[in-house]
């Protein structure tokens, strides 16, 4: 229970939460997409999401813009099994989070990490700076 109360402190649920809904927003619209289609609205995407959660967070921005991405990849995997659920009553096929298998759906996974940490650092390099330029 401490470990969570520390982690809790660290991370600001609200900056990973906001990040993650916007990541998640790519893997969601571009699920039938094809692979380079899909690859660069993810990017957009998480990228966009870990810029968002560094921006809300003062300190740890990349950690936060980590937080957002799970966060993001998660949102993205209740919108799976949501689809999943729907098309055992009667709706069309949903999607599939392993649709080109599990290997894809890591590949996919580390990219959309790759891109939110990215993001993270673009805020952590200009804001940090240019604090430490002020001082």
């Amino acid at each position: 229970m401490a470990s969570n109360a520390r982690l809790s402190r660290r991370i600001d649920p609200i900056a990973a939460g906001w990040g993650g809904l916007v990541a998640s927003l790519g893997p969601i619209l571009s699920t039938a997409a094809g692979w380079p289609v899909r690859l660069g609205v993810v990017a957009a995407t998480f990228g966009l999401g870990g810029l968002l959660a560094g921006l809300r967070s003062p300190g740890r921005r990349i950690l936060h813009a980590a937080a957002a991405a799970a966060m993001g990849l998660l949102v993205h995997f209740g919108f799976v099994l949501l689809t999943r659920l729907a098309s055992l009553v009667g709706a069309p096929d949903g999607a599939s989070v392993a649709q080109d298998g599990s290997a894809g759906w890591l590949k996919l996974a580390i990219w959309c990490l790759a891109w939110a940490m990215a993001g993270g650092l673009v805020v952590a390099t200009r804001l940090d700076r240019h604090r430490t330029h002020r001082r």
